[in-house]
Parts: C-alpha cells; sequence; structure tokens
C-alpha cells in the first residue's frame, strides 16, 4: 500500500542488514523475472557511497553519482526518474538520514515522485527512528502525503529472539523444536528475566552480541546492569586500541582516554559533531592527559593514533565527525556533566 515506505528502528538494530536483505530478495525476483521476459523493478540503491562521490551533499548530486557508478550507459537525471515514476525501478535509500532530514529538495523530490501525473512510483527508505521522530519537515511531508506512505518499525528483539541468540552463541547451534534449555542457556535467560533494564538494551543486537560474546556469561554468577553493559561496550572499544599497539598503556592510560573520549561527546553534543581540525585540536590537549612528559614526536604520534581510533564517523552532509554509537556517545557525555 502507498508509493513510499519508511523502515525505522534504533541504531544497532540492524536496519543495515535488513535492507541489504531486501535487495538481495528484490534483486533475485528482478533477474528471475528478466528470465521470463516479464516486467518487474529493478531495484536501485542509493547508500552513503554514492553520497562521497557526489559533486554536492544533496539529492540531485546523489543521483548523478549513482548514475554515474552504477548505469553502463551515460544516462539522465530525467531517465531515472522516469524509472522511478513508471516502476520500472524501486528506489532504495539506506544510511542517508542526514540528507534526507537536513536536504530541503529531498522532500521535494519525493513530492515531485508521488504527484508526478500518472506516476506510480516505490520508494523505500531505511532511516534512524530517532532522526525520523524529530523531523519537523518529515513529519509535515508525511502528515500531507498519509495516503501515499506507509511506515515498518524493525521491533526490538523479543524473547524468543533472545533464546535463539544464546542457543546459537552458547551452544553453536539452534535449538530443536521442544528441546528444553540448556543449563547455560536458561541461566543466561534467566539473568535477562531478572533484569528489565538489562533485557530492554539486549534486545538491540549489538548489545546482545556483545553481552553473550562477553567473558561475563551467567555461568560466571557476576550480576550485571545496563549500565555495566554500556561500560563493557566502551571498554572493549578502548581496549582494542590498546591491544593493537596502537595507543600506549604507559604513556596514555586507559583513565586518561576515557575522560578525553568524555570531552569529545560533550562537545559533539552540544555543537552536532566536530571538525576534523577540531578532533585534532583536542587530541593535541590529550597529552596533557599523558602519564609524563612527551617528546614533539611522542605527541605528534599520541594525535595520530587517538583520531585514528574507530569511535568516529564522518557526516557525508557536513563533514563533521562524531561518536559511532549514538547511546554511548549520549551516555559519556552525561557521564561527564555528572563529574561536573
Amino acid at each position: 500500500q502507498g508509493f513510499i515506505w519508511f523502515i525505522i528502528a534504533p541504531a544497532g538494530q540492524g536496519k543495515s542488514i535488513g535492507f541489504a536483505s531486501l535487495f538481495e530478495r528484490i534483486f533475485s525476483d528482478f533477474q528471475d523475472h528478466k528470465r521470463r521476459y516479464q516486467p518487474y523493478p529493478r531495484p536501485l540503491p542509493l547508500v552513503s557511497a554514492h553520497l562521497k562521490e557526489s559533486a554536492g551533499p544533496n539529492v540531485g548530486g546523489l543521483i548523478d553519482s549513482f548514475i554515474r557508478t552504477e548505469f553502463a550507459a551515460h544516462s539522465r537525471r530525467e531517465f531515472f526518474n522516469w524509472l522511478i515514476d513508471n516502476r520500472c525501478g524501486l528506489l532504495m535509500l539506506d544510511g542517508l538520514d542526514e540528507l534526507i532530514t537536513r536536504d530541503a529538495n529531498f522532500l521535494e523530490y519525493l513530492e515531485d515522485r508521488v504527484t508526478t501525473p500518472y506516476s506510480q512510483p516505490g520508494i523505500i527508505i531505511s532511516m534512524r527512528d530517532s532522526l525520523f521522530e524529530t523531523s519537523d519537515d518529515l513529519s509535515n511531508f508525511i502528515h500531507d502525503y498519509a495516503p501515499f506512505v506507509s511506515t515498518f518499525e524493525l521491533k526490538p528483539w523479543n524473547s524468543a529472539a533472545l533464546r535463539l541468540h544464546a542457543w546459537i552463541n552458547l551452544e553453536g547451534r539452534k535449538p530443536r523444536p521442544s528441546e528444553p534449555d540448556t543449563a547455560s542457556v536458561s541461566k543466561y535467560l534467566v539473568m535477562l528475566d531478572k533484569n528489565p533494564g538489562l533485557k530492554s538494551l539486549t534486545s538491540i543486537p549489538f548489545y546482545a552480541d556483545l553481552l553473550v560474546q562477553s567473558n561475563l556469561t551467567p555461568l560466571t554468577g557476576v550480576e550485571l546492569s545496563e549500565q555495566d553493559l554500556i561500560e563493557l561496550a566502551i571498554e572493549k572499544m578502548c581496549s582494542r586500541e590498546y591491544e593493537k599497539g596502537t595507543l600506549d598503556r604507559d604513556v596514555f592510560p586507559p583513565q586518561a582516554f576515557r575522560e578525553w573520549l568524555e570531552e569529545i561527546a560533550i562537545l559533539s553534543y552540544q555543537a552536532s559533531g566536530v571538525s576534523v581540525q577540531e578532533l585534532r585540536d583536542l587530541a593535541g590537549l590529550a597529552a596533557v592527559l599523558a602519564s609524563r612528559d612527551l617528546s614533539e614526536d611522542e605527541q605528534k604520534k599520541l594525535v595520530d593514533h587517538i583520531t585514528m581510533a574507530p569511535f568516529f564517523k564522518k557526516s557525508d552532509m557536513s563533514g563533521r565527525l562524531e561518536l559511532t554509537h549514538e547511546l554511548l556517545a549520549e551516555y559519556l557525555a552525561a557521564s561527564r556533566f555528572i563529574d561536573f
């Protein structure tokens, strides 16, 4: 039903995996119909990689980039739009949240597709629920064109999904029909049931993976809270940099790294990200947190290494950097505010 389908979910819920699976199924159907000489819309996936190659951070540049990189022949934007309007092509967008909410022309583009005479477009848009719910322009568009819009939400994992996940990770297989839980699976699920907050957090696959693959399994008898799991996520991300040799514990202790990340989180929260230069300037100040005075060469290495840590992602729209995991960024900022 409708012409535009929004698929929304929080970060870490598996939107991109679901998007890839959906594209694979649609493309398979397209190929199958093509072999039988039957019409079927070709999926046209526009992702952040196309935005990086575009002339500008806008819908027009995005489409032009897609045409250059994905079409064998040199086609015009009008032809691309014709494919969409006549449902010869199915437009699919993923990882373009900022463009959707910040480029005013994007909603105008959707409006053109819906209102073009005799148009029957098919447009699938996958995006984070936080941006979906906070964009006034997007809300107004959905209200104005409600008969043409459908919204689907990726639900958090329920008890059945958590049980299956526990079996696969703790026992290495799926349970057989009617098979009772093993001791380890049972203890794990009981632990979650005793802590609604932790169970809610593990309904997001990222955190469920983190918990079940950690050493803090129910067999250890350790009582955990959702705060413990978030702290574990931060600790794991930091520890990885020391294990790789990127950072030296004797020069830049983990606690110093944590304090620096909290400062970045606050700045990012206040200014919707940081510029590359701001990040390097703050990395330069990190030398103050070092366990000893650093030589000029050591300071340069520290700046280079700390800015390359996989905590940051770059906005394709603004070019600003932000912490990769939204929930962790909010937690780090809150931790620093509490300390003030």
